[in-house]
């Protein structure tokens, strides 16, 4: 969307945004009955990815990006690893967590386990992966720690 502004242009992300917004209403109505609450954050995530694909497109589209190789590879390995993580915490929450937590008052307890197994395997599936931005990541952190 900056980039937009910076070319003047404030209506393609309006249109853009109204597009997104009407799309997550519409798959909110298609997957609120067979996933529950889950489909409403589904449906939000969807509309994210319409939103970014079509402002991506357009904006490719209007300043012709030659050099976008290393870019679109980066996000096609930092999809990879998301995709992963997604089946690592959804297999740990099926098969290894939610058996032994039954009751509505533990729940609490599976979020924060939940969110440390999906940090974990995020990370590692970016190592593997070969994520480029992990090791500027890892690289800022120390340096902003204190740590050589």
């Amino acid at each position: 969307v900056p980039a937009f502004y910076a070319l003047k242009d404030t209506r393609t992300p309006a249109i853009i945004s109204l597009i997104s917004v009407l799309a997550n209403i519409l798959m909110c109505f298609q997957l609120r009955d067979n996933f529950g609450f889950a489909g409403l954050a589904l449906a939000a995530s969807l509309a994210g990815v319409v939103n970014f694909v079509l402002l991506t497109y357009l904006l490719r589209k209007r300043i012709r990006i030659i050099e976008d190789g290393p870019v679109l590879k980066a996000l096609l390995r930092i999809v990879a690893a998301t995709v992963l993580t997604g089946a690592v915490v959804w297999l740990s929450r099926e098969f290894v967590i939610e058996p032994y937590i039954a009751d509505k008052a533990h729940h609490i307890f599976e979020l924060i386990l939940l969110g440390g197994i999906a940090i974990v395997a995020f990370v590692a599936s970016c190592f593997l992966l070969g994520v480029e931005e992990l090791s500027q990541i890892t690289k800022k952190l120390k340096g902003r720690f204190g740590r050589t």
